[in-house]
């Protein structure tokens, strides 16, 4: 049998190229990682904004001052213009001779509150927008007529 000397390549083959592999493959997993560490943390940081959102929704909602339904067709955003509506024949109608008050809380039936400001040019504009489930704004609005009753 003949036994041949060590040669260079082989001690790289062995050695280096292995652990280079390991390094490659470790950097990518600390990678990953640290992705997946990014999104759990946005989606915490959501999840406490929306139960804030909520809270501040539901406050308003409960308040003594109360908030004041508006019928609308779509939900309030900010910035939306804000007068009072009713229904007429079935369809809501916003009355632009009768703008909500300055300061005043308002809400829609999607669960959609505001806090109405006017704007340089005189115009009821909702901000502050905060939101609930219908559900939960369905409870909510259950719950203070029940106390009114009382």
């Amino acid at each position: 049998m003949r036994h041949t000397k060590s040669h260079p390549n082989n001690l790289y083959a062995f050695l280096v190229i292995p652990s280079s592999l390991m390094a490659i493959v470790w950097l990518i997993s600390g990678q990953d990682y640290l992705h997946k560490q990014g999104v759990q943390q946005q989606a915490k940081e959501q999840a406490e904004a929306d139960a804030t959102e909520a809270q501040t929704a539901e406050a308003r909602l409960t308040s003594p001052r109360g908030c004041r339904p508006l019928l609308r067709d779509r939900p309030l955003s900010t910035g939306t213009k804000v007068y009072f509506s009713y229904l007429q024949n079935g369809r809501v109608v916003i009355d632009k001779t009768r703008p909500v008050p300055n300061g005043i809380c308002v809400y829609d039936q999607f669960g959609a509150t505001a806090i109405v400001r006017w704007d340089e040019n005189g115009d009821p504009i909702a901000t502050q927008l905060a939101t609930i489930s219908s559900d939960r704004l369905d409870e909510l609005l259950q719950k203070l007529k029940e106390r009114k009753k009382q």
